[in-house]
């Protein structure tokens, strides 16, 4: 074999052709000074420690792989006019690491051959053509943009695409990758990212053709900037991270495909492509399917968004405006749907074009002129929905307006020439217009009666003495007065100009329908109201004290003192005849007012003394034993008065004792005894009966004659009076 080429075309034209057999060099450099130098490997074995295909100011040089092994030991790289062609049945490798560096305008050219999954292509300055191959999976493990000017191109018109696992990473600032498709469209459904770098500046896409972004798992930073062409995209992430943002140039566009794209930026420029189903152009942002754009749109020009029949386009931000126009006119276009959930500012307008139906449901405050020449506009809010056409408004609004209220349809001018707008719901009389030159809408009220008079209530139960709540009038339209038939029960009263039903019953009613009729001098409307007032409950601020009563006695006896409510009135014991027991007791007293017609009685319950006959009779002197020997024998009507004494007697039968004792106490026990001795005494033989005479005897006393049979007891000597009183 042939082995140590160092230089192959320096100073002149050099080739080396490796078709069987065994290629080894140490330093291989293929082009130099103004030398074309060419390698071909179409069989056997190529390996270099290093390899530089161009640059040393050749003029050209260029490694074609089409077949055979390659390999390089050490660094390997594609320099200034370098070429290398990876042709059918070639395969490509890169050097120590994998890595292969292609810089200054060097170019690695995909024509049918293959990489391999360990290879780093490393880009700094140069370019990788995919030449309308497909790119199959593993043909390298990244394809680095490590310095300015890194090209990824197809220069076939055959579209070319790069399956999974070839990783496109970007690196820092001044790194952007731009990927032409000024030969045919690209597809990549590899991974785009951005990971470890602190400043990545993103894609540049240019070429008229379609770069589609297929990839789930995109997150490089930067911005994505569609200086020409167009870039498709079929997931929410094929643009990468949202950190970053999209630019569309004028002339460029990005189209949708079935995708919610998050909170990206995104700024629009121009009318976008030429597209034969649209009209002239296709938009610098197109929706093909059904599509979620959420983050701010801004306009760097007059710009186009398009989306064709059956296909629709939601600008959707959580927070923030929804499009900043800046001082530019945006286009809507297509027979599509979109819709603007968030706020249209700045100074430019909006131009309505193509069939289909735009609708703005955001708090627009933007300032240019509103123009619609084709489809359905449509403004949607918490107040109305507005239907606007090139010749037509129509509007529903979300409640019966008043006459005098005015909605803000558009924040601006509207163009055209318009006619009264048709607007629902409307009270009788009212009418709507609208100023295109401001964008409201007014309500006037015409003369018309008032209608569909209710109260707050349509029955009310009251009582005499109690407020009633106010029944307060509903009314659609304007009331000069109210009336009302027949009059209502005293105490309450109707506000002519307000309608309000309102006071205090005097006077008990029955059941009664009440007519109430609001009128204006162009007519009047009635509602019915049924009122009832029952008997009222009085007040009573203090109630009566009770006087203390002896034992005994009932509580008719007791006096009830002071006391007062409203109205006037009464006290009474409930129970008058009830006797209460000695102690402190509660008792019902009755309130029973004058006015019984219209109001009830009160009841309450008030505490009654009882005092023990002995405690009245002795008052306030101890119940000694000389006290209560008063009390119970002798008949003084109190502690102070007069007692009879007993009086004896004694014949050859019985020995008698006559006194006056106590009997209205029960609490009191009198007994008489006898005995032999006066230290032995019983009530064995003991008789009482009352005596003959009762003169002079007080109330609640007895004179009794107490006896005891001497014939049969001759010991009986002696007889006394024993009274015994129970403490209370």
């Amino acid at each position: 074999g042939i082995t140590n080429i160092t230089f192959v075309g320096i100073a002149g034209t050099g080739t080396l052709n490796v078709s069987g057999g065994t290629y080894s060099g140490y330093n291989t450099i293929v082009g130099h000074t103004a030398g074309t130098g060419t390698v071909t490997v179409g069989g056997g074995s190529f390996t270099s420690d290093f390899l530089t295909v161009g640059g040393n100011n050749s003029t050209s040089g260029t490694l074609n792989l089409n077949g055979g092994t390659f390999s390089v030991n050490q660094t390997f790289v594609v320099d200034t006019n370098g070429t290398v062609n990876v042709n059918t049945d070639g395969a490509l490798s890169g050097g120590a690491g994998g890595n292969l560096t292609v810089q200054n305008g060097g170019v690695v050219k995909f024509n049918g051959g293959t990489g391999n999954g360990s290879m780093n292509l490393l880009l700094s300055g140069g370019v990788v053509d995919l030449n309308g191959q497909s790119v199959a999976t593993n043909s390298w493990a990244n394809l680095a943009a490590s310095g300015t000017g890194s090209i990824l191109r197809n220069s076939s018109a055959t579209a070319a695409t790069i399956a999974s696992n070839n990783t496109i990473w970007i690196w820092n600032a001044a790194t952007n990758l731009t990927i032409d498709t000024s030969g045919g469209n690209i597809t990549i459904d590899s991974w785009i990212t951005s990971s470890g770098q602190a400043n990545p500046t993103g894609l540049i896409k240019t070429g008229t053709n379609n770069l589609v972004l297929t990839y789930a798992g995109n997150d490089y930073t930067g911005t994505t900037a569609i200086n020409a062409g167009r870039i498709l995209i079929t997931h929410g992430n094929a643009l990468g991270s949202t950190a970053g943002r999209t630019v569309v140039a004028s002339g460029a566009q990005l189209m949708l495909s079935n995708v919610t794209v998050g909170n990206e930026a995104l700024t629009i420029s121009g009318t976008g492509l030429t597209d034969t189903n649209a009209s002239g152009f296709a938009g610098a942002l197109r929706s093909i399917g059904t599509n979620t754009w959420g983050g701010k749109v801004t306009l760097g020009a007059d710009a186009r968004i398009f989306s064709g029949s059956d296909h629709s386009l939601s600008l959707a931000v959580t927070t923030g405006d929804a499009i900043d126009l800046a001082s530019y006119t945006l286009t809507i276009e297509g027979g599509g749907t979109h819709n603007i959930n968030g706020p249209i500012i700045g100074t430019g307008g909006l131009l309505k074009e193509g069939s289909g139906t735009t609708t703005l449901s955001g708090a627009n405050t933007y300032t240019g002129t509103t123009t619609v020449t084709n489809g359905t506009l449509v403004v949607s809010n918490s107040t109305l929905t507005a239907t606007i056409t090139p010749t037509t408004i129509s509007v529903t609004l979300s409640n019966s307006p008043s006459g005098g209220q005015t909605f803000q349809l558009l924040p601006g001018t509207l163009a055209g020439s318009y006619g009264t707008p048709s607007v629902t719901p409307l009270e009788a009389g009212q009418t709507a217009s609208f100023d295109a030159a401001t964008g409201i809408l007014s309500i006037t009220q015409g003369a018309t009666g008032p209608s569909d008079l209710s109260y707050s209530s349509a029955s009310v139960s009251g009582l005499v003495g109690t407020p009633i709540f106010d029944l307060t009038p509903t009314v659609t339209g304007t009331v000069d007065s109210y009336s009302i038939e027949p009059a209502l029960p005293a105490g309450l009263s109707l506000d002519p100009g307000t309608g309000i039903i309102s006071g205090t019953p005097e006077a008990v009613s029955s059941s009664q329908i009440y007519t109430i009729n609001a009128s204006n001098l162009a007519g009047s409307t009635t509602a019915q109201v049924t009122i009832e007032v029952a008997k009222g409950t009085p007040s009573v601020t203090d109630w009566p004290t009770a006087s203390a009563i002896v034992e005994g006695q009932s509580l008719t006896a007791s006096d009830l003192d002071g006391g007062s409510g409203s109205p006037a009135g009464s006290f009474a014991w409930a129970a008058s005849s009830t006797v209460p027991a000695v102690g402190t007791s509660s008792h019902t007293v009755v309130f029973t007012p004058e006015d019984s017609a219209n109001y009830n009685t009160a009841s309450y319950s008030v505490n009654v003394t009882v005092i023990s006959k002995a405690s009245n009779w002795l008052q306030g002197q101890p119940a000694n034993a000389a006290n209560v020997g008063k009390y119970a024998i002798g008949g003084a009507t109190n502690v102070n008065g007069t007692s009879e004494q007993p009086t004896s007697s004694l014949d050859a039968s019985k020995l008698s004792l006559t006194a006056i004792v106590r009997t209205n106490d029960t609490n009191l026990v009198i007994l008489g005894e006898a005995g032999s001795s006066l230290t032995s005494w019983s009530t064995n033989g003991v008789s009482s009966v009352s005596a003959g005479s009762q003169a002079g005897v007080a109330e609640g006393c007895e004179r009794r004659v107490f006896s005891v049979d001497r014939t049969n007891s001759p010991s009986k000597l002696f007889l006394r009076l024993r009274a015994t009183l129970t403490p209370q």
